[in-house]
C-alpha cells in the first residue's frame, strides 16, 4: 500500500519537476527574444541619432537636398519635387 502511494507520488513529484523544467525553458526563450529586440531597437536609435547630428550639418544636409530634390522658383513660390533615384 505505501508502495504505490510513494510510486504515485514520485510520478506527481517527477510531472511537478518536468512542467517547471518547460516553463524555465519558454521564459528563457522570451527573454532572449525581448534582448534581441532591445539590441535591434538600440541600433535603430542609433542610427536614427546620427541622422538626427547628419541634419544638423549645414554642409550635409545641402548635399542631401541637392542631391534627392529639385527646386524651382516659380511666381515667387518655391517648388519643391523630389528626385527618382538620386545619382
Amino acid at each position: 500500500m505505501w508502495f504505490f502511494i510513494l510510486i504515485i507520488l514520485l510520478v506527481i513529484l517527477t510531472l511537478w519537476v518536468i512542467d517547471g523544467l518547460n516553463k524555465v525553458a519558454i521564459l528563457n526563450k522570451e527573454k532572449a527574444s525581448l534582448l534581441e529586440k532591445k539590441k535591434r531597437l538600440e541600433s535603430e536609435i542609433n542610427v536614427l541619432n546620427r541622422r538626427s547630428e547628419l541634419f544638423n550639418d549645414p554642409v550635409w544636409l545641402d548635399f542631401y537636398l541637392r542631391k534627392n530634390y529639385s527646386f524651382l522658383h516659380k511666381d515667387e513660390k518655391l517648388i519643391i519635387i523630389k528626385k527618382d533615384g538620386g545619382s
